[in-house]
This record gives structure tokens, sequence and C-alpha cells, in this order.
């Protein structure tokens, strides 16, 4: 085995879901940004993280709002959805600057992004400090919504959902196997 510097030890994580984070801040100004430190804490009921730096207009309108919107992020609008990440003056919404679309959530004031084939709602929790440069947000899933499910099981194949590996190295869905559970 190769010893893998500590810098590069989240790529041993790999790959993660991308999601992009709709939010909205007190004026209801939108915001968009890609994460893909990010992931389901709870099944009953359906918790959600987000890893993020406090400095972020999403942390920030978290905050203030007390909501936002996962939208997976499927191969069809992925580049459109990682240049999002620019820095943005936090009054220019990010979906309109890079050609996304813009649809009403069920149960939060963050749209969702048209384009997604499968979205989360979510009402904040909880932030959580861990003592580093990210801070943890909790969130409960209070709407979701899925364009290809089959059997309560998300198509993957239809949805394509893209993950990250690290810097520019993006992933999408192979194949499905299953294996036996006990």
């Amino acid at each position: 085995m190769v010893k893998v510097p500590s810098r590069f030890v989240y790529r041993v994580f790999s790959p993660r879901l991308v999601v992009l984070v709709t939010t909205v801040d007190g004026k209801g100004h939108v915001n968009a940004a890609p994460f893909s430190f990010c992931g389901l804490l709870e099944i009953h009921p359906p918790t959600v993280y987000l890893s993020t730096r406090p400095s972020q207009d999403t942390y920030k309108n978290i905050l203030e709002t007390k909501e936002f919107v996962f939208n997976i992020v499927s191969e069809d609008f992925a580049q459109k959805a990682i240049n999002c990440e620019e820095k943005l003056p936090s009054d220019v919404n990010e979906l309109e600057v890079f050609g996304l679309g813009m649809q009403p959530a069920e149960k939060v004031r963050p749209p969702r992004v048209e384009e997604a084939k499968a979205v989360l709602e979510c009402k904040l929790l909880r932030e959580i400090d861990i003592g580093c440069e990210h801070v943890l947000i909790i969130g409960r899933v209070v709407s979701a919504h899925c364009e290809h499910l089959e059997n309560n099981f998300p198509v993957l194949e239809k949805i394509k959902p893209v993950m990250h590996i690290g810097s520019e190295q993006f992933s999408t869905v192979g194949r499905t196997i299953k294996l036996r559970r006990k």
C-alpha cells in the first residue's frame, strides 16, 4: 500500500455525492454553491449534514433563515453547478448567472434547481463547530422529491448523479450490484 499524505486523506473517501445547495438570505437573495462534504446522518427522521466554512454565503444564509435545499447534481448540468462555486457578491444569484432554472420549493423558501432530478428540502436542526476551518450544519429533511424512482429506489442510471473525487476529478455512476445483507 502507498502512504497517503494527510492533505489528500479526503480523497480516500471518494467518490462523494455532489449537491448544489440553494439558500436565501433575509432579503430573499438566492445563493447556490456546490458541495461534496455532505451526506445522510439518520434515516428516521431523515437528517443530513453539510460541512461548510463560516465565511461562505451558504453558511450565513442557513443561520439567518434556517432553511436550505440539497439539489443532487446530475451529469447533464454538472459544469453549470460547479461554476456556481465562483465567488460572487452575496446579492448575485448564481443560478441566473450560470444559466440554471429555479422552481419554488414545497416547504422551504430557497428554490429548487429546475434541472435537478432529486432534491431534499431541509430545515436547520443544529450548527456544530468542530474546531477546524469548517462548521457542520445538521438539517432535517422536510420534503424530498426524485424524478426517477422505482420501488422507492432512485434509478441512478437515469439520474446520473455526479460524485467528486478531488480537485477537478469527478465520477458518475457505473453499475449497480446486489450484496446479501443479514
